[in-house]
């Protein structure tokens, strides 16, 4: 599970070009906030060069 998950997360900073927060960003996408994914980053072990 946890892996559909990181996958789902890195597919979408992909099309955001890395971009968290914002309009345009991968929380907004996902429906959390930029602190919420970036927790989930963290415990998933994405790291912002790994997209």
């Amino acid at each position: 599970m946890e892996e559909n998950e990181r996958t789902h997360i890195l597919n979408v900073l992909n099309k955001c070009d890395g971009r968290i927060r914002g309009e345009q960003g991968a929380a907004k996408i996902l429906g959390v906030p930029p602190t919420t994914l970036a927790s989930k980053m963290l415990k998933l072990g994405i790291k912002r060069n790994h997209y």
